[in-house]
C-alpha cells in the first residue's frame, strides 16, 4: 500500500447516535445523495436535526473521514490515475545512496573535484551512475504502482461495509419508535399504580393504629395475670419456708441439747489437760532457761573457736610460706615430652635416665666421633632441679607440685609459671592441656574457686579479676580485645609492681567463666607452623589472675596474684623457615635477655637489664623478687633436638641456682572493700 495515502482515509467511520440524526439526513444517506461540502455544490438543503434532542455532530471531523466518502459516492474512484499523473508531474530528487555510518567513519572524506569537459570519460562514468540510480528510482515507483488495483479493491470493500452499517441504522432506528411507544404505555400503568399504592397505605395506616391499641390492652392484661401468678407462688413458697424453717428448729435444738453435754464434759476434760499444760510450762521454762545458758556458752566456744581457727590459719600461713622458702622462691621443674603421633615413634630418641625425682642424665643415642682425635666423646650431660618428670608422667602430677603455690597466691603473695623450652618440647600442652586432660593454667582456675568456696566458711570474700596478653614481635596486644588501637605500654613502680595501661582487666566470679574467657583468649593468639610443630606458639602469652582477700571479723586484706606464662619456642634460626625468620629472631632476643637478667640475678649484680625487652619488663616483679617462681623447662626426646635441650637445661640450671625473697601483701582496713 502507498504511503502517501492517509491512514485516516482508510479507517471505519465513528459510532453514530440515532437520537441525534433527523430521519430525513438518514433518508439521504441511504440515497447516495450527496451531504455537506457536495450537497451545497449541488444546490440542495441540508436537513435539519431533531428540536427535542440536542444536536451531536454526526462524526468526528478527520481528513478524509467518512462525510468525505458521501461526498465522492457519486464520482468514480481514479486514484491510481492520480498518482501516476502525480509521478509524473514530480520527478524525483537524484540522490547517491547514503554511505553507512562504519563507512563514512572508515573512509576518508574526499572534496569533490569538478570533472573538466575534456574529460569525456570520467563525464562518461557518472552518467552512467546517474542512470543506474534512474533506473532504480523507476523500478521503486513501478512497484508502488502495482499496489494501485489493491488500494481500489480495500476503499470498494469500505463502500461495502458502509451501505451494511447504514442498514443497521435503519434497524435500530424501528426499534426505537417501538420502544417509545411501549414505554408510554408503562408510564400510564404506573401512575395507576401508584394512586392504588397510596390508597392502599392510608388504609393499612388505619389498621395499624388499631393494632396498636389493642396491643396495648392485651399486654396489661397480661402484666395483671403474671402479678396475680407471683403473688400466689410467692405465698406458697413463704408456707413451704416456714414449715421447713419449723422442722430445721426442732432439729437443731435437739442437737443443741447434746452438744452441751458433750461441751459440758469436754470442758471438764480440758481443765485437766490446762492443769498438766501449766506443770510442762514451768518445765519447759526451766529449760529454755538451761538452754539460753548453753547457747550462751556456745557462742563464747564459737568465738573462740573462730579466734583459734584464725590463730592457727595464721600459723598454717607461717609455716607454708616457710616451707616455701626453704624449697625457694624461685624453683624449676624439668619435663621430657613423650613421642605421641606413631611418626615420632619411628624417629631416632636421645638416650635419658632419671637418677632419682630431682635429676636426669641425657646422652645421643649414637657415639660422637672427636674431630681432633677421632675417638668416640661421651656427650653425656647430668642436671639436677627441684623436680624432673618422665615422660609417662601425667598433668595432675605435674600440678601437684603447682598446687601450693596457688594457695601462697591466696595468702597474699605474687605467684609466676611459665614453662620454657623449644619449639614443639610440650609447653603448651603443659599449661594449656586439652579437652580430655586439663593442664596447669585450667587447674589451677579450678583449685582457686575450690580454695575461695572452703575459706568462705572463714568469713574470707575473694575478689577475682583477670587480663590476657601476648607479646608478640616486641608488640603487646590484648587477647581479650584483639583489632584494639589503644597503646599499651609497661609500667613500674615499687607499690604496685608491674601495669600495662589501656589493658582490659575482666571480673571473673566463677571457674566456668574464666575457662571461657581464657578459650577466646587462646584462639586470638598468633600461631604458626615450623619445622618442629604444626601449631607452634611464636609470641609470649601471659595470663594474670589478681585475688583480693577481705576477712570481715579480723579486718585483715590480702592482695595475690599469679601470673601463668607460655613463653615461644625458643629455637635455632636455621630449623624455623625464611617466613618465619623475623618472628624467630623477635623471640630468641626476648629470650636471649631473659637469660642475662637470670645471669645477672646469679651474679648478684647491680644492674638487671629488666628493660631490654618487654618479656623481662613485665616479669620483672616476678623474677626481682617479690614472688614466687616456678620455672618449668620442657626439652624434646629426639635426638635432633639435643643440643636445644642441652641449652634449655643450662639455662634452667642457671635460673635453680637464684635466690630472691618474697614479701606478703597484707593490709588491715576498717572499711570492706567495694565489691
Amino acid at each position: 500500500m502507498d504511503s502517501r495515502i492517509p491512514k485516516s482515509f482508510l479507517k471505519p467511520p465513528t459510532r453514530i447516535v440515532k437520537a441525534d440524526i433527523n430521519p430525513k439526513f438518514l433518508a439521504t444517506i441511504s440515497e447516495n445523495k450527496p451531504f455537506g461540502p457536495a450537497a451545497s455544490a449541488t444546490g440542495l438543503k441540508q436537513p435539519a436535526l431533531a428540536s427535542k434532542v440536542q444536536p451531536r455532530p454526526m462524526l468526528r471531523r478527520r481528513s478524509k473521514s467518512a462525510s468525505d466518502l458521501l461526498a465522492l459516492q457519486s464520482k468514480p474512484i481514479t486514484i491510481g490515475k492520480m498518482m501516476l499523473s502525480k509521478v509524473a508531474s514530480t520527478k524525483p530528487a537524484q540522490k547517491r545512496p547514503a554511505l553507512q555510518k562504519n563507512d563514512d567513519e572508515n573512509k576518508p572524506k574526499v572534496a569533490k573535484v569538478k570533472i573538466p569537459s575534456w574529460d569525456y570519460k570520467s563525464r562518461f562514468l557518472e552518467l552512467q551512475k546517474k542512470y543506474t540510480v534512474e533506473l532504480e528510482d523507476n523500478k521503486t515507483l513501478k512497484s508502488k504502482v502495482a499496489n494501485v488495483p489493491q488500494l481500489e479493491e480495500e476503499v470498494e470493500g469500505l463502500r461495502t461495509e458502509n451501505q451494511r452499517n447504514l442498514q443497521k441504522i435503519e434497524v435500530i432506528q424501528e426499534n426505537e419508535e417501538k420502544l417509545q411507544d411501549r414505554l408510554k404505555s408503562v408510564s400510564k400503568e404506573n401512575v395507576s399504580l401508584i394512586e392504588a399504592v397510596v390508597k392502599h397505605r392510608k388504609e393499612y395506616q388505619g389498621l395499624a393504629d388499631s393494632y396498636k391499641s389493642l396491643q396495648k390492652e392485651h399486654n396489661i392484661l397480661i402484666e395483671a395475670e403474671k402479678e396475680s401468678k407471683q403473688k400466689a407462688e410467692d405465698l406458697f413458697n413463704e408456707n413451704l419456708a416456714l414449715k421447713t424453717k419449723l422442722s430445721q428448729q426442732e432439729t437443731a435444738c435437739r442437737l443443741h441439747s447434746e452438744a452441751y453435754n458433750k461441751l459440758e464434759e469436754e470442758s471438764k476434760e480440758y481443765l485437766r489437760k490446762i492443769s498438766s499444760t501449766e506443770n510442762m510450762l514451768q518445765e519447759s521454762t526451766s529449760n529454755n532457761i538451761r538452754l539460753e545458758n548453753r547457747c550462751q556458752q556456745l557462742e563464747n566456744l564459737t568465738s573462740k573457736l573462730k579466734q583459734d581457727l584464725e590463730e592457727h590459719d595464721t600459723l598454717r600461713r607461717s609455716l607454708h610460706n616457710t616451707i616455701q622458702d626453704m624449697k625457694g622462691n624461685i624453683r624449676v621443674f624439668c619435663r621430657v615430652r613423650p613421642p605421641v603421633t606413631s611418626e615420632e615413634t619411628e624417629r631416632q630418641l636421645c638416650a635419658i635416665f632419671f637418677p632419682n625425682e630431682t635429676s636426669l642424665e641425657i646422652r645421643k643415642a649414637r657415639e660422637s666421633v672427636s674431630v681432633i682425635s677421632g675417638k668416640p666423646v661421651d656427650l653425656k650431660q647430668e642436671f639436677s632441679f627441684d623436680k624432673v618428670f618422665p615422660p609417662e608422667a601425667n598433668q595432675a602430677e605435674v600440678f601437684e607440685e603447682l598446687a601450693q603455690l596457688v594457695q601462697s597466691a591466696l595468702d597474699g603473695y605474687h605467684v609466676c609459671v611459665f614453662a620454657y623450652g623449644q619449639t614443639g618440647s610440650g609447653k603448651t600442652y603443659t599449661m594449656q592441656g586439652s579437652s580430655n586432660d586439663f593442664g596447669m593454667i585450667p587447674r589451677t582456675v579450678d583449685l582457686i574457686f575450690k580454695k575461695i568456696e572452703k575459706l568462705s566458711t572463714s568469713d574470707w570474700t575473694y575478689t577475682v579479676s583477670a587480663s590476657f596478653l601476648e607479646i608478640y614481635n616486641e608488640n603487646i596486644r590484648d587477647l581479650l580485645v584483639p583489632n584494639s588501637t589503644h597503646n599499651y605500654e609497661v609500667h613500674y613502680n615499687e607499690g604496685r609492681g608491674v601495669t600495662v595501661t589501656n589493658l582490659e582487666i575482666v571480673p571473673i566470679s566463677s571457674a566456668e567463666e574464666l575457662k571461657v574467657v581464657m578459650e577466646e583468649a587462646q584462639k586470638n593468639r598468633a600461631v604458626a607452623a615450623t619445622n618442629f610443630n604444626e601449631h607452634s606458639s611464636r609470641s609470649h602469652a601471659i595470663t594474670k589472675i589478681h585475688l583480693e582477700g577481705y576477712n570481715a571479723e579480723t579486718k585483715a586484706k590480702y592482695s595475690g596474684s599469679i601470673n601463668l606464662v607460655d613463653l615461644a619456642g625458643s629455637e635455632s634460626a636455621r630449623t624455623s623457615g625464611p617466613e618465619r625468620l623475623n618472628e624467630t629472631k623477635n623471640i630468641n632476643k626476648s629470650l636471649s635477655t631473659l637469660g642475662n637478667v637470670m645471669l645477672a640475678l646469679h651474679n648478684k649484680d647491680q644492674h638487671i637489664p629488666y628493660r631490654n625487652s618487654k618479656l623481662t619488663f613485665l616479669l620483672q616483679s616476678c623474677l626481682g623478687g617479690n614472688s614466687k617462681t616456678l620455672m618449668l623447662v620442657n626439652i624434646s626426646p629426639f635426638e635432633e633436638c639435643f643440643l636445644e635441650s642441652i641449652h634449655s637445661l643450662r639455662f634452667a640450671s642457671k635460673v635453680k641456682e637464684i635466690k630472691t625473697v618474697a614479701k606478703k601483701n597484707k593490709t588491715y582496713c576498717t572499711m570492706p572493700p567495694p565489691k
